[in-house]
């Protein structure tokens, strides 16, 4: 199913021979563990519940974890802050956040836990991998606080900056999330005009572009940039199965998503809503039609 490079994959599956899956569906945790067994993971373990996640992670020290973000017993967010705040040998293993949908708050409550990042599901295997791959072969620097334990949350500091950083009031990064989107959104549109040409190549990186937008959303903080997003990559992963794409559903969404972030004209809520339910049902007409 992943059809990578196996230099690539030899390097990620060092990392990640101990995975754990806590999730209130079994089904759904099994599904994620037979995936990540193709990657190299050797026997991931599950939990249903935040007390037995807890547990496993001191039995069995993961090298990575994804936990839903909630459930009947299960906390993903308590899970997260609990788990990096413990002298477990688990504590600093990456953390990623699954969730049906990026509702208010999600986001950033999961980044400001210790979330390495942040999965809308339903997601392809494609999208799963580069999640892998980030945490596995892309380190972020480990920051010890007061307020917050985890990885650095600025997800692309490369760490070369040697002056006075001010996190509060730090352009630098703004304009370094700033650019990555862009390049994103700029190789994204690359592919949507290669379409025509070679549909499948075009798919396969306008998913993989999409997956990185979706990352920089979750360390944007806004749940309304990653619905667009989400909404955008539910759309292509419906025209891979239908063998068709509709490039101006797809330029809606583009559109949307540049209004969504763009930080001179602000949207005010209202407006941010009409244009989500403008997506949701532009997607819908062509799916239908």
């Amino acid at each position: 199913m992943f059809n990578t490079d196996p230099k690539l994959l030899a390097r990620i599956s060092r990392h990640i021979e101990r995975v754990m899956i806590v999730d209130s569906s079994m089904a759904g945790a099994r599904l994620l563990g037979e995936l990540m067994k193709e990657v190299g993971s050797r026997q991931p373990v599950y939990a249903t519940r935040t007390e037995r996640a807890f547990e496993l992670a001191a039995e069995f020290e993961p090298q990575l974890v994804f936990t839903d973000l909630e459930g009947p017993e299960l906390d993903g967010i308590q899970l997260t802050h609990r788990l990096r705040r413990s002298g477990l040998a688990a504590r600093k293993a990456p953390v990623v956040v699954l969730a049906s949908q990026p509702r208010e708050g999600a986001i950033k409550a999961a980044r400001d836990a210790g979330a390495h990042e942040f999965l809308v599901k339903p997601f392809t295997a494609g999208h799963l991998f580069k999640r892998v791959e980030n945490v596995t072969l892309k380190p972020r620097l480990w920051v010890e606080a007061r307020m917050y334990v985890g990885p650095d949350r600025r997800r692309f500091n490369a760490g070369e900056f040697a002056g006075q950083r001010k996190r509060r009031s730090d352009n630098a990064e703004s304009q370094r999330l700033a650019c990555a989107f862009a390049s994103a959104e700029q190789s994204f549109r690359a592919h949507l005009d290669l379409y025509e040409l070679r549909p499948q190549q075009a798919m396969k990186g306008m998913l993989q572009q999409a997956s990185e937008l979706q990352g920089t959303a979750f360390h944007h903080a806004d749940p309304d940039l990653a619905s667009a997003i989400g909404s955008l990559m539910g759309y292509l992963a419906l025209s891979v199965e239908q063998g068709e794409l509709a490039r101006t559903v797809v330029e809606q969404h583009m559109t949307a998503i540049r209004a969504l972030r763009d930080p001179v004209n602000k949207l005010d809520a209202p407006s941010r809503a009409r244009l989500l339910l403008k997506l949701s049902s532009a997607s819908a007409a062509n799916v239908a039609a």
